[in-house]
Order: C-alpha cells, then structure tokens, then sequence
C-alpha cells in the first residue's frame, strides 16, 4: 500500500477560494493575506460572532448589523483579526452593494482580507466548497498517513536498520534529517550537509531547553529544526532532527516524526535485550572459564558459540579503570563494557567479558589482524585509546595474561592478567598496559608446571589456612596474602586489614602454629610465597577437592 507518491494537494489557502472555486469571489483587499491557509468556515451576522469562530476560519457575513454604520464594520473587522480570522465573505445584494472604503482600508491596515460575493451568489456554495475542500484535505491526509504507517512497519518486519527508516521519513517530508545518540553524536544522517556541525548546533540548543517538553522546534544557526527525544526507562537515547523547510510545519510531519519516534524505541528495547542477554551469557562463560567452574568440554562449547574458538591462543586482560571523581563506579563499569562492546564488535572480534568493582576482565584472541601489527599489544592498546575517546572518557591501566590454549588455564590466565595489572598501576610501562611475560622472574617462576604440581604444592603449604578459614569463618589466607603484599612489614598489613596490630599479630601467630612455620625464616616464607602462587594458579576448588574429585566439604 504505497499511495506516497501521488501529487499532493495542500491546504486550501484564501487564493484558491478567490481563483479558482469558480465562485466569482473578490478581493476588494487586493493581494493582502491570499496566503493564508483556511481551516474552517462560519456564517454568522452576529454583532459579535467571535465567540462561535475558531481561529484561520473564513467568516461569512451579510453586512447587516453594521450596514448603516461603518464605525461597526471597522470594529468586526479588528475583532475578527484578534482571533487570526482567514478572511471576511460579504455576501453583496442584501443589505449592501459594495463595501464602505474605510472599511476596507482598515482591513489592508491589518492584512485581513476581504472577499465579495455578488448579489445573487449563493452563501451555501462558499460554505459548501469549503466543508468540501477541508473533508478532501482530511480524508488525503489520513490516507497518506497510513500509507507512511504501512511502509515503516513493512521495513521494520523486514529488519530493515534505522538508518533505512530514516531516509524512508527525510524523502517522504522532503526534509534533511539527522539521528543523534543521547550525547549529541549522529548516529546517522540523510541529505545534511555539515553533519556534525549541524548536530552540535542543534544539540547545545535543545539541551537549553528547560520546559521538558520532548516535542517541539529549536533554532540553531540561523536554521529551524524538528525535535523529537526518544526516552528508555527515563534516560534520553536519541534525539530526531529534521531540518525544517520555510513556513513548513504540518500536521503530517508531526504524524511521520512521532511515529519514527515509536518505531525507534521499539528497536532499541529489542536490541537492549539482545545485548543485556549477550552480555550475561559472556560475563557467565567467562566467570566458568576464569573460576574452573564448569566441564572443559562443555564450556569449549558454549564459548565456540559465541566465536571464541579456545583451542587457538588467547589472553586475558583485566582492564582497572579506578574511581573517578564526579562519576559513580557503576557509569565508569557501564562506559568501559560499551567501549568493549563497541571495539571488538566493530572489528569482529569474537570476545568474552565480565564487569567487576573496579575493572572489565576480557578475554580476546592473542592478537587480531585487523588492528596495528595484530599483536596482543597492538590489540589492548587500541582497546585502551578507544576508550579514552568519545563518548566513553575512561583511562585504563590493563594486564594482560600469558597466552594460554584450552578450557583449562582460566585460573592461571586470570592471576597472573591480575599480576601484569598491579604493575600497570604502579607504572611500569609508560603506556599503561603490561603484559605477563614482561614481568620479573618471580611472577613466571611457576608459569609452565603442571596442574598436578601445583595443586600438590599448595596443598603442603597453604591449604590448611585454606581448609581453616572455611570451617571458622576466619581471614588467615587472606592475611597471608596482605602480609606478602606488603613485603612482611606489620604496620602497612594491620592498617590494609584494618585491624590493630596485636590483632594481626595474634592471627600470624596462628598462621605459624597451623603451618608449622617461622615467618621471619626466609626459606618458610618462599616456601609460602610459592604455595600462594600454586593456588592462584589452579584455583581454590582444585586444591580443596580431594583425590577422587570430591571437593572436601568445610565441616570436615
């Protein structure tokens, strides 16, 4: 049902009443206000027939109440023009023959034109042209209307992008449009020139808005725009612009606008929930992946799903972004997730990715052609200056794991990606990116044993704080670890913690007793550094399970 490419007739305007309804109509005005546009008619020799008139109405009159007096036909003539009256029909003959000359001076004066019927012309005739025209204008209207519906949601079906529907909408109004995002940037644009400019013009105007009304007109740069925000869960998403032609501004365009508006929303919420279902899906395969949580072979699957193909080189990269003063954590977790989004997406890259407190954990291939060099490095850089641009603002300091093959070494990749990023923030490399093998021996010096090693390794040392910590609800492991952070110096540990240092020293003697240990002896204190190592590497779940695979409950 197409119908949009049919002539169109426009309004019916005081001209065509006078030159063409073949009514024999006069303009004793001359050529002021043939322009305007008529969108009703009244017959009425009321002395004051304003009340029953709505505005750019054509008033018929037979003159009858001012005939005598012309002081009267001046004053309906300023009464009728406070109203925005399209124009006054006298009907001659009756109780005139022509129209008195300051009357009709006063009607130049104020531009409000003044049409003559002659004597035996027929009022019902100008009244009935008019109902005829308005009724046409109307039913075109609506036909044209739902022929525009029809087009747009025949392309949505179609999956058409929005794109499409917008050069669908700019050539049927014959208006330049632009769509921009809820920052100001265009999304897309149809016959604009100077896009951006345009955009940012019309931005910084519409944002000066404070009467919250999300339908209207701005002007910006000498030019008019249409305005319509499109609004999910009450936060703007985009902004339609259409660049307004002189004198337009139609019922039509209103109509085509506020449907795209519709239309629009609807496939951002589509796309939103496709995108939150991805997202949770990978921030779930990569959370298996990292933890050792799930069956290799069935999570070599499900990642294969989403392109990742692990039995080719990957890496993990922890991506820190902090805490910024003047944005919540959670706006600078939700622009680094896009920024992710947005970077692999555009290049295909196939990714997987979780949100943590103060940082992004992916995993990526071990370098991909489409950026720089295809290194890794090349890869987590690019990564790093797109999200340090528009719209997202957010510097990184990333760590990025060894390569790894297989389901099986997320729990190393995941440690020693964590290793590469505290060497990151304390600026070890100038662009803030490290990657694990660029680290001191001391970080590789387990990298390569195998899982049975290390699993037996963590065991000796430090499983019992592991075990112990689990059945009392205790931090010993978690002391431990502080304690080495520190470089074994009390004071820094106790206020890590936030205990008091005899608290700390009453949990390290404990820690000694338990493990059989002297922690100022250098050679116990390796011994533990390399246990801690062991069981980042391979996971808390590996170690505690006993040898037949059960995991050894913590009530034992």
């Amino acid at each position: 049902m197409s119908g949009l490419g049919m002539e169109v007739t426009g309004p019916l305007t005081v001209r065509e009443l006078v030159e063409e309804s073949g009514l024999g109509l006069t303009a004793v005005t001359g050529g002021v206000g043939l322009e305007r546009v008529i969108k009703g008619v009244h017959f009425s020799d009321a002395e004051d027939p304003v009340p029953y008139l709505t505005s750019e109405s054509v008033l018929i009159n037979s003159g009858r109440t001012w005939c005598h007096d012309p002081q009267l036909g001046m004053w309906l003539i300023d009464r009728i023009a406070s109203i925005d009256t399209a124009a006054l029909v006298i009907g001659l003959g009756h109780f005139m023959d022509e129209v008195p000359a300051e009357v009709v001076r006063r009607a130049r004066g104020i531009k409000l034109p003044i049409l003559t019927l002659p004597a035996g012309g027929k009022t019902r005739e100008v009244l009935a042209y008019v109902y005829h025209a308005l009724a046409s204008s109307d039913l075109h209207r609506l036909r044209r209307t739902v022929a525009m519906q029809n087009d747009l949601l025949d392309l949505l079906v179609a999956e058409a992008g929005i794109d499409e529907l917008l050069a669908k909408v700019s050539s049927l109004l014959r208006l330049p449009m632009l769509l921009l995002d809820g920052t100001g940037a265009v999304v897309t644009a149809y016959r604009v020139t100077e896009s951006r400019r345009r955009a940012r013009e019309v931005w910084e105007a519409w944002s000066e808005l404070t009467d919250g009304n999300a339908l209207g007109m701005v002007e910006a740069g000498g030019a008019r725009y249409f305005c319509r925000e499109v609004v999910l869960y009450g936060k703007v998403e985009r902004l339609i612009v259409a660049l307004a032609a002189p004198r337009s501004g139609s019922v039509f365009v209103d109509m085509a606008l506020s449907f795209l508006q519709r239309l629009i929303a609807l496939d951002l919420l589509k796309r939103r929930d496709e995108i939150v279902a991805t997202r949770r899906l990978r921030r779930r395969l990569l959370r298996d992946l990292l933890t050792g949580g799930a069956a290799e072979d069935e999570l070599t699957a499900l990642v294969a799903e989403h392109g990742v193909d692990l039995s080719r080189p990957w890496r993990v990269a922890v991506c820190e972004f902090g805490h910024r003063q003047g944005r919540r954590g959670a706006e600078l977790e939700d622009a680094v997730v896009e920024a992710v989004d947005t970077f692999c997406g555009n290049r295909l890259i196939a990714f997987l990715s979780r949100p943590r407190q103060t940082s992004v954990e992916v995993l990526v291939p071990d370098g991909h052609p489409s950026v720089g060099d295809g290194s890794a490095r090349a890869l987590l850089l690019g990564l790093k200056e797109h999200a340090a641009g528009e719209p997202y603002e957010v510097g990184l300091a990333i760590g990025v794991s060894a390569s790894h093959r297989g389901a099986g070494a997320g729990p190393a990749a995941l440690h020693e990606a964590s290793d590469a990023r505290a060497a990151a923030l304390r600026g070890a490399d100038a662009a803030g990116l490290v990657l694990f093998e660029e680290l001191s021996a001391r970080f590789r010096l387990l990298q390569g044993q195998s899982t049975d090693v290390l699993v037996d390794m963590a065991r000796r040392t430090v499983a019992p704080l592991l075990e112990y910590d689990a059945r009392r609800h205790t931090h010993l492991l978690d002391t431990l670890r502080t304690l080495m952070d520190n470089h074994y110096a009390v004071r820094p540990t106790a206020e890590a913690l936030f205990i008091h240092r005899n608290t700390l020293q009453k949990r390290l003697r404990r820690i000694e007793a338990l493990l059989d240990v002297d922690l100022t002896d250098i050679d116990d204190l390796t011994e533990l550094y390399l246990g801690l190592r062991a069981l980042q590497l391979v996971g808390e779940a590996k170690v505690l399970a006993e040898p037949g695979g059960q995991q050894i409950s913590a009530g034992e």
